[in-house]
């Protein structure tokens, strides 16, 4: 029996009793495999006990002074064993490809101090290995190094099929769980309707502050009215008019945001082609330029331009298969840092949470703040949207 890895749930796997809840908050490795399927080499593979998938990464990508896999938990555990399927575990992949030859293990404590163990040694043997480690951590990260790896024969991508952690001699059960520890940055988006229209939206930015968005139509039923206020900075409320090119036009030419002063904020205007948006031109007190793209009627990119500048300071790709969008990635150029999600939908077809599946540096937002994306949950009533909660993952974030 297969140990699936569910969204806030722990199961079980067979008939063996697990020691401690595992709640994993994030994965992030050093560097993935890309593929058709933006999926199929994800780290996540490395932790839902099937071997039908796999971890993999460049070989030669990697700098080994720095962890492969990092484990970012939302829970405090103890933990005295490694379990881990090394390599390919299918007999026509498994020398093929790289495995690891020798490894060390970093522990991160409660006062985020680093603890590595010593250097292990795994057999070339396309069994379950255990390694016993020299005593109990106490840890709420963990590191994996590989300090050498065994070459494929015909690839060079290092693959680990499965990882998991003993206590005393009992598996740990995997979890990916969103909250529990004080580590997180939480993001709370609330809707509310009118005559099946969204009336009004109110923000909760961790202890930083509340936003409240106003929203206001014509007779028509068309958007045409907007106010944003912050309850922690009401001098900052906003007011934005809304334009539509002509009568029938059902989707908007232009925005017009101005300050609570009566100062003009910034502009936005909306270019389209056959019905999609293709462009939208923000000039004011902040001017950037945003650029879509589509494969038939699917966004498939999203460009996003600062004031003159020729290269996007941030890129967002959709992938999708069978005509559904099953992940995104956000790439900011300026901090060369990267997240990948996967999205899972409902049985209504409905987005019901994105899942953080690859991170790379620091500063999700592209400030370069130590800060590492979070799931996203979204839930419905009636069919329309009525909360969205995000989440971060900071160690010195402010909020």
């Amino acid at each position: 029996m297969k140990r699936k890895i569910l969204f806030f749930v722990v199961v079980s796997f067979g008939m063996i009793l697990y020691a401690q809840s595992f709640d994993i908050f994030q994965v992030i490795p050093q560097g993935m495999i890309s593929d058709k399927s933006v999926l199929r080499y994800n780290v996540l593979n490395a932790f839902d006990d099937d071997d039908t998938t796999v971890f993999a990464v460049n070989a030669e990508s990697i700098d080994f002074k720095k962890p492969v896999i990092k484990i970012l938990l939302s829970n405090i555990v103890n933990v005295n064993a490694l379990q881990i399927k090394s390599g390919y575990f299918d007999s026509k992949y498994y020398k093929a490809n790289s495995r690891i030859k020798t490894l060390r293990i970093g522990f991160i404590n409660k006062e985020s101090e680093e603890v590595i163990s010593k250097q292990y040694v795994l057999e070339d043997t396309m069994t379950i290995q255990t390694i016993k480690f020299d005593k109990t951590y106490t840890c709420s990260e963990i590191y994996i190094y590989v300090d050498d790896i065994l070459l494929g024969d015909k690839w060079n991508d290092l693959v680990v099929t499965d990882i998991g952690f003993l206590l005393n001699g009992k598996l740990l059960g995997i979890a990916f769980v969103p909250s529990g520890s004080l580590a997180f940055v939480e993001t709370y988006y609330n809707y509310e309707y009118l005559n099946g229209k969204l009336n009004s939206e109110y923000d909760q930015y961790g202890k930083a502050g509340s936003d409240e968005a106003y929203y206001f139509y014509n007779p028509e039923g068309k958007l045409t009215f907007r106010i944003n206020s912050s309850m922690s900075e009401p001098e900052t409320e906003e007011y934005t008019v809304i334009t539509y090119k002509s009568v029938l036009s059902d989707k908007p030419n232009m925005e017009i945001t101005y300050f609570n002063t009566g100062e003009l904020n910034y502009t936005k205007t909306y270019f389209y082609d056959d019905g999609k948006l293709i462009r939208e031109e923000i000039s004011g007190k902040k001017s950037e330029i945003v650029k879509y793209y589509y494969v038939g009627n699917s966004l498939v990119r999203v460009e996003k331009y600062e004031k003159d500048s020729k290269t996007p300071a941030l890129v967002t790709i959709y992938y999708y298969e069978n005509s559904i969008c099953i992940a995104e990635l956000y790439e900011y150029n300026k901090t060369k840092v990267s997240y990948l999600y996967k999205y899972i939908y409902n049985e209504s077809g409905q987005l019901l949470c994105k899942i953080p599946v690859l991170s790379k540096g620091y500063g999700m937002y592209g400030d370069g703040s130590e800060a590492y994306p979070g799931p996203e949950l979204y839930i419905y009533k009636d069919g329309s949207i009525i909360s969205k909660r995000i989440m971060v993952h900071s160690r010195d974030y402010g909020y």
